[in-house]
């Protein structure tokens, strides 16, 4: 009975022997892999996992990428582009152009035309531009707006955008953000100012010219009549352009007098007369509202005229020849002459009328 028993105890059977209860090292070891496998550091960053661990299966160390000095998981190309994404948009915006179309401002006149460039990472920009006296006394800030970056902009600005009312010498500053409040720097060559002027006026001729003599002036003695205006002697097709913004009124031809002659009525409240005009170089007609310094017509010598020069007349209290009556408007072109650039050539206006008075003829042009 008791071999009876032990049989049933032990069977003898091969493959139910294999099919015993696992040893406890074996238990072990199931529940540490059951854990590792369960470990969300597993599924997020395995290589992380078995690093600097020894592995059971052949004695292979994994090493981490710190320690190789390699790329890391996660890192490789697309962390690269990250930075250098990064790296662009921390560049800050280029003023890469700067320039003034022209550099004198008049009243009444074309505004000052401001042209410049501004390359940035970002689609758009800020642009202001600051103006101060020549001395550097701060005037007003100009916001010229919000557009594209690396687009060529053209910026047209009056004298009250600009905030100048006394003539004199003023310069101008571009400053440009970016959105994300980065200051632009300039590329080189790039003026940081840039110098203009205004006056309330602008001298009738470009070119030199030369004042005349006593018979030049206003109020000499004339066949019949008196000179009602002051002659400036100058080269045949030097430019004549207005003194002040206003509206022509006259634009007429006088064979034995003032040749072809343009009146303008001006919005100062006078009018000016420009005589002996080159025949067809008026570029005007009656009706016609015109800037200041906008081009009339040229010098000429037509009509009762000894030689090439204008004839310039000034009148006030009403229009020319129907209730106004003429001034000498030499003081007139002495100032503009002085405090307008762009108009005559010279140095002084006082030095130039001493010496061409000095060497006028003393024959009348007119």
């Amino acid at each position: 009975m008791e071999a009876i028993k032990r049989n049933n105890s032990r069977p003898t059977d091969p493959g139910l022997r294999r099919a015993r209860t696992p040893s406890r090292a074996t238990v072990r070891l199931l529940v540490c892999m059951t854990c590792v496998i369960a470990s969300p550091a597993f599924f997020s960053a395995p290589a992380q996992a078995f690093a600097g661990s020894e592995s059971g299966f052949g004695g292979t160390r994994f090493v981490s990428a710190s320690e190789s000095g390699g790329t890391a998981p996660g890192d490789g190309i697309a962390g690269g582009d990250a930075s250098r994404r990064r790296g662009k948009r921390a560049a800050a915006p280029t003023i890469a152009s700067f320039s003034l179309v022209a550099n004198a401002l008049y009243d009444e006149g074309r505004p000052l035309k401001l042209r410049y460039l501004v390359k940035a990472r970002s689609r758009t920009i800020h642009v202001r531009a600051v103006v101060r006296t020549a001395a550097g006394a701060f005037v007003t800030t100009v916001d010229l707006g919000r557009h594209h970056s690396g687009v060529r902009q053209i910026a047209a600005l009056t004298k009250d955008q600009l905030g100048v009312s006394a003539p004199g010498d003023y310069k101008l500053r571009l400053s440009a953000t970016d959105r994300s409040g980065r200051r632009a720097a300039r590329a080189a060559r790039v003026p940081v100012w840039l110098a203009f002027s205004y006056s309330d006026h602008r001298f009738p001729l470009t070119g030199s010219f030369s004042w005349g003599g006593a018979d030049s002036r206003f109020g000499a003695g004339r066949p019949g009549h008196i000179h009602q205006g002051q002659d400036l002697a100058a080269a045949e097709g030097s430019p004549v352009v207005a003194p002040y913004g206003g509206t022509i009124s006259w634009v007429r031809y006088q064979a034995d007098g003032a040749g072809w002659y343009v009146v303008l009525d001006a919005l100062d409240g006078r009018d000016y007369v420009f005589m002996h005009l080159q025949a067809g170089s008026i570029e005007v007609k009656p009706g016609d509202a015109v800037p200041t310094g906008k081009l009339l017509a040229r010098v000429g010598n037509t009509g009762s005229s000894n030689g090439a020069h204008l004839h310039f007349e000034a009148w006030t209290d009403g229009p020319w020849q129907f209730g106004g009556k003429p001034i000498d408007p030499r003081d007139l072109l002495e100032n503009w002459y002085a405090s307008a650039p762009g108009g005559a050539q010279a140095a002084s206006a006082k030095a130039t009328a001493a010496t061409a008075s000095a060497a006028a003829s003393s024959s009348p042009l007119d």
